[in-house]
């Protein structure tokens, strides 16, 4: 006879909580939105993984002559490695807190502990990719302590890092992951990709040439957090887009708006081990517990992001009006 069990119950109140977390992770994931993502096999004996670009070959403009081989093209690639970490959190839940039931206060729990894992990942990854070489700058400025506070974002300025992304070969980008727990892609207009702070969504829609996400043609697919496009960009919006606190002139904000090309940065996880949520019941802790006072939730992630191709990728640093 088939029997309804504590473990049973326990088992799937911890499905529960797992979904419930990892339902708030995705959406917070803005930045990995464009990456190469390459899962590392679960024991696969390396916490490294390897990412290999194949380089360009040459144009053949020498003619070809009668019964003679050209000379046979080297195939070379660049390789990248990066390794691996762990990032995690938890909260200490009291013996006031039902442990076998699902609990509105543990839900709550799990809800924010997704917040705080997937904006927690985002923010790792949106600093790796600011580390990028290319910067541009409104006007004659090379420094970013030298912006002002009317050194806003420009036409001019989307031109420059588009031209150059252009001039350097780099290929817009035709599919995006999509911000759910399933790591599947769905295909876009083709474009350069930037993620912009809303304060810079503002100035954005103030740009002549500016197109809403509302003019867009009636089938076209709009990706999560997309406000707009110009020219050959679309732009996604985010509030944790990277920030200067004031590194300007004069102590104003410096606004980091960030370009992607196809194949520009990669991101990667365990297999099985990407993100996972732990419950530890009262009295799991054995006599570090002894009166079942404490339990705990919390969470794990493997995760690392890499830069791969400097050329396919580049910034735009400026002021905002309202920042």
């Amino acid at each position: 006879m088939n029997q309804t069990t504590t473990s049973n119950i326990q088992n799937n109140v911890d499905a529960f909580y797992d979904r419930t977390m990892l339902m708030r992770v995705m959406p917070n994931f803005v930045h990995r939105m464009f990456a190469q993502t390459r899962p590392l096999p679960r024991n696969s004996g390396s916490d490294t993984i390897r990412f290999r670009r194949y380089n360009t070959l040459s144009t053949a403009v020498t003619p070809l002559v009668e019964g003679q081989n050209p000379v046979p093209n080297i195939i070379s690639t660049t390789d990248i490695t990066a390794q691996l970490q762990e990032y995690g959190a938890y909260a200490e839940i009291t013996s006031k807190v039902d442990w076998v039931q699902i609990d509105p206060y543990l839900t709550e729990t799990a809800e924010l502990q997704g917040d705080q894992a997937g904006q927690t990942l985002d923010e790792i990854t949106r600093d790796v990719l600011a580390g990028m070489l290319q910067v541009f700058f409104p006007g004659s400025i090379t420094l970013r302590a030298n912006i002002t506070s009317s050194d806003k974002i420009s036409t001019t300025l989307i031109k420059t890092a588009s031209t150059w992304m252009k001039l350097n070969n780099a290929k817009k980008i035709k599919q995006v992951v999509k911000t759910t727990s399933d790591v599947s892609t769905f295909n876009i207009r083709d474009a350069f990709v930037a993620i912009v702070h809303p304060y810079t969504t503002e100035d954005l829609q103030g740009l002549t040439g500016w197109k809403n996400i509302e003019d867009y043609p009636k089938n076209a697919e709009v990706m999560d957090g997309e406000v707009g496009s110009y020219g050959d960009v679309r732009f996604i919006e985010s509030s944790i887009a990277k920030v200067y606190t004031g590194a300007g002139s004069g102590g104003i904000d410096v606004y980091k708006t960030m370009i992607f090309a196809q194949e520009a940065y990669g991101v990667t996880q365990v297999n099985g081990e990407a993100m996972k949520m732990y419950r530890k019941p009262l009295g799991s802790a054995g006599s570090l517990d002894a009166l079942n006072r404490f339990g705990t939730m919390g969470w794990v992630a493997t995760f690392v992001a890499k830069r791969l191709n400097e050329n396919f990728m580049c910034a735009i640093e400026h002021a905002t009006t309202n920042g």
